[in-house]
């Protein structure tokens, strides 16, 4: 589990970095300061995070725009809001986050929070799917993955809303994926949840892409097939 705090105010900074050392359930990790967004933007580009607790107010930037951007670098980054202004508990739902929590910070209702945001993650990352490319880090989640696909080192995660890559070999992922993925030849992974049926060398996806079985996969690829339509 990785941590991450970001707060203009470097007095409050440090006190909720303290805060959260005090109750991750991970304490061996470091908990990462930030005194502003462009910073934690940087480091999270390159080596992402868990849980964020981020000001509503950064300066002249609007905290649930620095989290807009975050999600699209983590999907999955579990958000604590943080803020002396009241007024803003509101405006933070327009992003997904855990709580919005007032300045000064009650100690026991942070420690409730963060265990809601590390419980979260743990759940995000075992129906995750976790890769970095240069242009971030990803947390795909499982029902939005089409099929993977191999062509030498490159990986090809396609996804409901395009195609990703990334420099990986499809057998250093399979271990990360659920039942609901079959490994049906030695180039592609598809996912059962997508397969409308099963013709004698491929399969035929929602989308009308056709996935190939391989001959040495396909007894197995048949009974997987049959057993998710419940058919076995």
């Amino acid at each position: 589990m990785t941590y991450c705090v970001c707060d203009c105010n470097r007095e409050y900074l440090y006190l909720m970095q303290e805060m959260l050392e005090r109750h991750a359930c991970d304490k061996s990790r470091v908990c990462h300061p930030f005194l502003s967004a462009d910073a934690l933007i940087r480091y999270l580009r390159t080596y992402g995070a868990d849980v964020i607790v981020i000001d509503a107010i950064l300066g002249d930037k609007s905290g649930v725009e620095v989290v807009k951007e975050i999600h699209t670098i983590i999907p999955g980054a579990q958000i604590i809001f943080t803020s002396g202004d009241i007024t803003l508990c509101s405006s933070v739902y327009a992003v997904e986050h855990v709580c919005f929590l007032p300045k000064p910070v009650n100690e026991t209702t942070f420690a409730w929070a963060l265990g809601v945001a590390e419980e979260r993650a743990r759940v995000q990352k075992m129906k995750t799917l976790s890769f970095k490319n240069r242009e971030g880090i990803f947390k795909i989640p499982f029902e939005d993955i089409l099929f993977l696909e191999n062509n030498k080192r490159k990986l090809t995660v396609h996804t409901r809303s395009g195609a990703m890559e990334t420099y990986a070999s499809i057998e250093s992922v399979s271990s990360d994926l659920d039942a609901r993925f079959i490994h049906c030849h030695k180039s592609f992974i598809v996912n059962m949840d997508f397969v409308q049926s099963m013709q004698r060398k491929n399969f035929l996806l929602e989308t009308g892409q056709t996935i190939p079985i391989s001959q040495s996969r396909f007894a197995n690829s048949r009974m997987v097939f049959l057993t998710h339509l419940g058919s076995v």
